[in-house]
């Protein structure tokens, strides 16, 4: 069974909210974030995306995610920031603080800076 499987691997899991909706971020961060675990040799990643919902509303994938947690599957939840879990900074302190009563941590992603492209020079020239 699937479950009991995943119970004694304890696999990490990864949440991640957005606001407002966006469907191609969501794509390229958790291939960002798997090549980042793949890196360091991370057990298997278990993504939880809550897509559009803002902080104060219902965040389906959360609960679920709490849910797993209290049940005991995970023992790390890596998260972008703390404000993934609430924009209120108490609520996700105290978030943060039961999910870790429960045996879990809860760590920040600390993936690799985007490499981005240097701008273009400006190759104008100025009549003299």
């Amino acid at each position: 069974m699937k479950t009991t499987t995943a119970r004694r691997s304890r696999i990490t899991a990864v949440y991640l909210r957005y606001y407002p909706r966006d469907d191609l971020r969501p794509i390229i961060d958790r291939q960002r974030i798997r090549r980042w675990a793949h890196r360091l040799s991370l057990p298997e990643l278990v993504f939880y995306v809550d897509n559009g919902c803002a902080s104060g509303a219902s965040r389906p994938e959360l609960t679920r995610l709490v849910r797993h947690v209290q049940s005991g599957l995970y023992q790390v939840i890596f998260i972008p920031n703390l404000e993934a879990l609430s924009t209120c900074p108490a609520e996700a302190q105290d978030l943060s603080a039961r999910l870790s009563t429960r045996g879990c941590q809860v760590k920040t992603l600390a993936l690799p800076e985007r490499r981005t492209r240097k701008p273009a020079a400006d190759v104008s020239r100025h009549a003299s």
